[in-house]
């Protein structure tokens, strides 16, 4: 409130208060970690990170502020801190939630940098931890229709398809994936037409199960 009401200063000393009175909580460090970056006292928010670091040690909120903090910083050698932040280390003892917690802010880190391999990677690593996740599926065909890899966006169809059926999504994700294969070089003329018309199938299949598109 107080930051959204233009006056820093109150916050910072809010938030100091509330650090030294639950010194233990790493949130109070983090929230303090923020504003300081917020309002661009770098020099304060590598201090604080140290210490912070000191008392908690490798906990994942004080990756998850790293993170940020690199993403911000768009230092040249960003995505390296990305990825050495999403190597869990072999004695962790970070829980299921906590490990996906970091997954994603990490994988929505990658793509604000435009580090598309590594965001793939982190977001493979959720979809596997998460069987059900339909949205990290449609992040993953996405990645892989940057690079028009259309087996990988076949795979991904294939765990859509066990998640909802086929649905409106999978019929929409075979159109695409039909089309881009049409186009591939040398191909025979009935093979493109067959490609063709089963695109324009699962096209109309996808409206006519959700009404709109």
């Amino acid at each position: 409130v107080q930051m959204a009401s233009g006056r820093p200063e109150d916050a910072r000393q809010t938030l100091k208060s509330t650090r030294d009175a639950y010194p233990e909580e790493v949130t109070a460090w983090t929230r303090l970690i923020a504003l300081e970056q917020h309002e661009g006292n770098a020099p304060e928010v590598d201090r604080l990170l140290k210490d912070a670091r000191h008392r908690f040690g490798d906990v994942v909120p004080i990756r998850i502020a790293e993170a940020r903090i690199a993403v911000l910083r768009r230092d040249d050698d960003v995505a390296t801190t990305l990825e050495s932040l999403a190597e869990l280390p072999e004695d962790s003892d970070y829980t299921p939630e906590e490990q996906n917690a970091l997954t994603v802010t990490l994988a929505i880190s990658a793509l604000r940098v435009g580090a598309f391999d590594l965001a793939e990677r982190l977001c493979r690593r959720y979809a596997d931890a998460n069987q059900n996740d339909l949205y990290v599926r449609l992040l993953l065909f996405d990645l892989a229709l940057k690079s028009e890899n259309t087996e990988a966006m076949a795979g991904v169809l294939e765990e859509v398809r066990g998640i909802e059926g086929e649905g409106p999504t999978w019929h929409y994700g075979r159109s695409v994936v039909d089309f881009l294969e049409a186009r591939e070089p040398n191909l025979e003329a009935s093979e493109m037409e067959r490609l063709c018309t089963r695109a324009v199938s699962h096209l109309d299949q996808a409206a006519r199960d959700r009404r709109g598109w």
